[in-house]
């Protein structure tokens, strides 16, 4: 199943990057999974967030990972996941134009492929390829995350416009049922999408 959506914030692009590796962002996500599960944020077992950065101190990665309860998941998952899902979400990051976008959907690449001289920020666009992760679960999702200024003309950050686009595949490969939780997730994802970019728009006030 194919996925594309799209947000718009009032940012300039390093701000919209800062925001989306920094560790407020993850505790906030966090926070959004355990209200979902209606649990305490200390109830999630397993809840880590690590940065990578190169030799310089620029940031090429993040790893957000945590358990989500056998009781959030819908019954046919349950079947599979009779201890809940433990999701690991990696993310890493390069500018848009000097990034091969090829290599992107693969998510095997390493964050060593994207080593480049200009680092987050420092163009009008810049892109995030993402992989998501269920151990045990007969489930893909990953993709790019595309980010670009629209507003080239504006002097600051309070004044410039900045899309926000996801594009990925979700593949759950499990006979009879992988159809009927790809539609599941067809309808949750945009309003999932949606909760988030609000919790990035906190964060870029």
């Amino acid at each position: 199943m194919k996925i594309e959506i799209s947000h718009r914030f009032i940012a300039d692009v390093p701000s919209l990057l800062a925001v989306l590796a920094s560790r407020e962002l993850v505790g906030a996500r966090a926070k959004a999974v355990a209200d979902a599960v209606h649990q305490d944020i200390d109830a999630l077992p397993d809840y880590a967030f690590q940065q990578v950065t190169d030799t310089f101190g620029r940031i090429e990665k993040t790893v957000f990972s945590f358990v989500l309860p056998a009781s959030a998941l819908p019954a046919q998952a349950r079947k599979i996941l009779a201890r809940g899902a433990q999701v690991q979400v990696i993310s890493r990051f390069a500018p848009a134009a000097l990034a091969d976008q090829n290599a992107l959907h693969n998510s095997a690449q390493t964050a060593a492929d994207f080593q480049t001289d200009e680092r987050l920020g420092t163009t009008n666009s810049a892109q995030i390829a993402f992989d998501v992760q269920i151990q045990g679960a007969p489930v893909k999702l990953s993709g790019q995350a595309l980010i670009r200024e629209l507003d080239s003309t504006a002097n600051d950050a309070t004044n410039t416009e900045t899309e926000l686009t996801y594009r990925g595949e979700l593949q759950v490969t499990l006979p009879f049922i992988g159809k009927i939780l790809e539609s599941k997730a067809q309808t949750a994802l945009p309003k999932i999408f949606q909760r988030d970019c609000a919790l990035i728009t906190d964060l870029l006030k």
